[in-house]
């Protein structure tokens, strides 16, 4: 006696149905992709950022070292360069101590930078301008530095935009600030170009050191966060 074949028909997905797993996974594609690239650039800020810092106090320290002095408010171009307005004598200091690029004793353009920077998670602008900086010098990397005045000349201020005129021109991204001081201690002061921003748990981005960090309130079930010199928010 002959077997019946048994037939096996195996169903396929449909044309509507393909278009439309398609369609979902574009639309979680849209949601998700500007996350993960402003995560990847925040990276590469805060890279920037720490390279930005070992410029400033490899700098620095190289010049307290070639003087023989132990504390920041003895480097001689504090004094020497007439409240940093003496460009020439600030550059001929910078430039024994720095890889320095140009400079605005030289042909350095400052009209090249931004006229305004926005601040990060925030409608309000930053009121600094490069009109503030005293004196403001490149390196090859593209980094712009620039020296604002300090109280009693005690510390070395610098702001820093770490990739000049590119965008975004945001504060606590592109733009930052540090402060040298002491025995040669850098400070991310980046805060006081946002003078309307506290840390909180909703900026973390204001919060530039442990102690800010770790003295933010937050929500219920989370905490603040201090890790590889950024604030975070967690779940407890």
């Amino acid at each position: 006696m002959l077997k019946k074949s048994k037939i096996i028909r195996k169903r396929a997905f449909t044309l509507a149905e393909t278009l439309v797993t398609l369609v979902i996974i574009g639309v979680v594609a849209v949601m998700v992709l500007p996350v993960l690239i402003n995560n990847i650039r925040d990276k590469q800020f805060d890279a920037l950022a720490n390279k930005a810092k070992r410029t400033i106090v490899n700098g620095y320290k190289l010049m307290m070292s070639r003087q023989e002095i132990a504390d920041v408010n003895l480097i001689d171009f504090l004094g020497r360069c007439n409240n940093l307005n003496d460009k020439a004598c600030v550059s001929l200091a910078h430039k024994a101590s720095f890889n320095v690029l140009d400079d605005s004793a030289n042909s350095f353009n400052v009209d090249r930078l931004p006229s305004k920077y926005s601040i990060q998670n925030s409608y309000d602008q930053s009121p600094f301008k490069w009109s503030d900086a005293k004196y403001i010098f490149s390196t090859p990397d593209g980094i712009i530095y620039g020296l604002v005045p300090s109280e009693n000349n005690t510390t070395i201020d610098v702001v820093t935009d770490l990739n000049s005129s590119n965008r975004p021109n945001t504060v606590f991204r592109d733009l930052r600030k540090y402060r040298f001081s002491g025995h040669g201690e850098i400070y991310d002061v980046t805060q006081e170009l946002a003078p309307g921003v506290k840390c909180s748990w909703e900026h973390m981005e204001a919060c530039t050191s442990e102690e800010m960090c770790l003295g933010a309130e937050s929500p219920e079930g989370h905490q603040t966060v201090w890790d590889d010199g950024r604030c975070y928010q967690d779940e407890v």
